[in-house]
């Protein structure tokens, strides 16, 4: 299994159930905020984000699953967050004053509920249910 352990790629790891529970179930492990009006260290601003893998640069000891999407910040040189329903939030309206297609909703008031609900399934069911079967011996190890 390949994963980053302490800032290092590592292709040699043995997935186990306790290396699963300590360092890899960690859904977004960034969870920074950009805002349109200042009200957190990450103004939107032009030209400043963009998504890509950027773990090391970020956090040089960071252990644990790589995932994406990543909003980078390209001035600060980190990872501000790789939740990717965070992300779609970010984008739905705090760059629309730098040109932003408001005609564009990431995140429909009347489908809020459903999607918050549909996040929280997936976090919990399908994207840790992975790392348990990674880390299982045989398929009655399997929830």
């Amino acid at each position: 299994m390949k994963l980053m352990i302490n800032g290092v790629w590592r292709g040699d790891v043995e997935a186990t159930p306790a290396l699963n529970a300590e360092r890899m179930i960690d859904v977004g492990a960034f969870r920074d905020r950009v805002s349109a009006d200042g009200s957190s260290a990450f103004p939107a601003e032009a030209s400043r984000y963009h998504l890509h893998e950027a773990y090391r640069a970020s956090r040089p000891d960071y252990t644990g699953k790589v995932t994406v999407p990543v909003l980078w910040d390209r001035r600060d040189r980190r990872i501000v967050n790789n939740e990717s329903l965070d992300i779609a939030k970010m984008f739905n309206r705090t760059f629309d004053h730098l040109g932003g297609d408001h005609e564009v909703d990431l995140y429909p008031e009347s489908s809020r509920d459903d999607i918050d609900a549909l996040n929280v399934r997936i976090a919990r069911s399908l994207a840790k249910g992975v790392y348990e079967v990674a880390g299982a011996e045989g398929q009655a190890g399997c929830r």
